[in-house]
This record gives structure tokens, sequence and C-alpha cells, in this order.
């Protein structure tokens, strides 16, 4: 709750920064203040702003690049900090003296996790760990972020905070992995999931969320792991395309190839290049398709869709995988949320948005601070408490 003077009706802006790395980032709301002179974040609405209606989190779900800095400018926590600095600043609408000013510190690293830097002799990545009492034996998830290179901790972090053992794996461009997103084998992901569901404190399976390509690995890790029971794929491929190639057994498995003429369909969107149409027109062969019909009657599958990704067409994506599932009889085990207006990465709650990476409206961004969560939880959570 915000306090101005007391005079009805006053027109006042709320703002929020963050600074990180000498990049900055804002969210800015105005409102009306009742007749006490006070503004109610969870009771009023926003005249206008960056975030619309009544949500008391909406400051921090719109944050997003400030126009001062570069249309790339992004927030990377890598390596993650512990915490993350807030100012929040409150002005009338035609003045820009700050009337009140305050911090406010978001925890990335939460006191009871430890953050674990692998030492071991294949994998390359960091480990999450709950404070664990007793004989307790923790959930876990192997998190997969796609054609990033090195390791993205910020979703482990954050899942961990609630519970769950994660592994931040590095997929490539880290250590003693290959520069090329394009070298990563079967077996780099299957040691993972092998050594993730064998720690002492961990249970003997294991859920899966992956991004872009990540998520394209962590189902084909689904059909090849018993022990993995739910994959969560954000805007991945339903099978292996240029960009999502991988090898097993020393050989590249089949892909489709990106030829001659689907390259008109390469498109350009804000400046950037949008690959989205490209990649629907190169027609995927069913040899080069992940393996659905291995799905096991214990395992699930979760899809989130951005309407507005121009890398891939996550809806073409996540329907096609349907379409699969039901032929297969097997769409009971499939969940498909299609969020109409959200670009290629669909992240947790509450870290800044910008147009190269997520290219889509701001009419969903508040479902997309909650879709992780619901999602993740409950896959996880279903499993975990029939065990």
């Amino acid at each position: 709750m915000c306090s101005l003077w007391k005079r009805e009706g006053i027109a006042a802006a709320l703002s929020i920064k963050i600074l990180f790395h000498q990049t900055r980032f804002r969210s800015v709301a105005y409102f009306f203040s009742d007749e006490n002179g006070k503004i109610e974040l969870g009771k009023d609405p926003v005249v206008f702003g960056m975030y619309n209606g009544i949500d008391r989190m909406g400051l921090f779900t719109s944050i997003y690049t400030h126009p001062a800095e570069k249309q790339t400018a992004k927030l990377v926590l890598s390596p993650l900090p512990n915490e993350l600095k807030y100012s929040l600043t409150l002005h009338k609408r035609e003045e820009r003296k700050v009337l009140a000013e305050t911090a406010i510190i978001r925890r990335i690293l939460h006191e009871n996790v430890q953050r674990v830097i692998l030492k071991h002799q294949i994998l390359e990545g960091t480990l999450y760990i709950p404070k664990v009492t007793g004989n307790q034996k923790l959930p876990c998830v192997l998190d997969l972020y796609g054609v990033a290179m090195g390791t993205r901790e910020h979703r482990a972090a954050i899942l961990a905070a609630h519970g769950y053992c994660v592994l931040a794996l590095a997929i490539f461009g880290s250590g003693k992995l290959s520069k090329r997103h394009e070298d990563v084998t079967s077996e780099y992901l299957q040691s993972a999931v092998d050594y993730l569901v064998s720690l002492p404190f961990t249970q003997n399976h294991c859920a899966i969320v992956g991004t872009s390509f990540g998520g394209t690995l962590g189902y084909h890790l689904l059909f090849k792991k018993p022990e993995v029971f739910c994959a969560l794929s954000i805007n991945g491929q339903r099978g292996h395309y240029m960009v999502s190639q991988m090898n097993e057994n020393g050989e590249k498995l089949p892909f489709t190839p990106v030829l001659p003429q689907n390259l008109p369909n390469i498109k350009f969107s804000k400046g950037f290049i949008s690959y989205g149409e490209m990649y629907g027109s190169c027609e995927l062969d069913d040899e080069h398709m992940l393996q659905f019909e291995n799905l096991r009657s214990h395992q699930r599958l979760g899809y989130i869709a951005g309407g507005q990704d121009r890398a891939i067409d996550g809806l073409v994506q996540g329907r096609e995988i349907e379409k699969i599932l039901r032929d297969s009889g097997k769409i009971s085990q499939y969940s498909l949320l299609e969020l109409h207006d959200c670009g290629h990465i669909i992240d947790p709650p509450y870290l800044p948005l910008n147009d190269y990476l997520y290219q889509g409206g701001f009419e969903d961004l508040q479902l997309r601070t909650i879709t992780f969560q619901v999602v993740i939880w409950h896959l996880v959570e279903s499993r975990t408490r029939t065990d």
C-alpha cells in the first residue's frame, strides 16, 4: 500500500526498476488514489501502464527492458546472483519529482538451498539442493535450457526454493563439452538422469523441464528412460530439425534439413531474424520424429506453446503432438497449454522481458507468470504424492 496526501482522485505513477550489470529494466503504472490519498495494488485497477487490471504483482510481472537500452538487452542471471535489488518509486503524474522511494530485495537463492557446481567425470552443470531433514527423499527435476551456451540456473534456483532438487545441466559450451549444440549426445543426457536419481537424498524418478531445444531433448529422454516420469516442453520441437540435431551411439540421428526452397520463409521482425515460418515449411519426415510410440503408461507429457513464438511455431508443434497421441490412444497422458500472446521464452515469474526473446504481446503476461509453476508443479507433485 502506498500513501499519497489526502485529496480525492490524485493521479500518481508507480515505477519499479532493476539495474543489473549496468543494464536497466523497468515497469510503470498509473493509478488514481482513493479519498484518503492511498493506492492499494491488490484492489486498485491500473489507469494505464505496462499491465492491465488489478494485480498486486503487476509491476513485477511486466518489467521490461528500459527504452534507453539496446533492443537485445536481457537479464541473464549467469552467474546466478544471490539476490536482485528493485527500486520502487512514487510520483505525481504531472511531475518528475519523486515523492517516495524504497528498495525491495528479491532473493534468487533461498537461504535453505545449497548451490553445488558439479565435479563430475562427464557432466557439466549446477545442482540445487534444498535442506533435507532425516531420511527425506527429494523430488528431482532435470532443467534443460536449450540453445544457450553454458548453464542457465535461475529456473533451477526458483524450483529448488519450492523443495525440488534440481540439476541445471549444460548441454554445450561449458567445460569439457563441445562448443556446438549439434554435438550433444543421448548418452550424455541419459547419464544426467542416472546421476540425478542415484543421489542419496533424491527419489528414484525425476521430471524434466526444457525450453526450445531443451524441450526436444527432454522428450527424447522421457522415451529412453523409464525413470523420467514426466517432461514439460516449452516451445520445443516434436522431432529433429537442423536446429535440434543430436547424436546416439556415435552417429548423428536423422534430421530434417533446411533446403534452398525453405530459405525465402526467413522473415525479419522488429529488426531481428525470425525462423518460425521457415521451420514450418520444412516437412518433418517420420524417421525424424521423436518416438512418441514409446511413451509408457506411467509417463506424462506437458507442452507450453507461445502463439507469438517466431523461433519455431509452438502452436503447430504442440497440436501435432496432441494429434499423434490422440491417434495412438495416449491423449490422457498429455496436456497442452496455449498462450497466444506469448513468445519463445516463457520463464518463471517476475523476470524482465524483451522483444528479442519473447516477441509477443503483453496480454498474457499475467498468465505467463503462473503457467510454469502450475504445469510443472502439477506434473511433479501428482507423481510424488502417489509414491
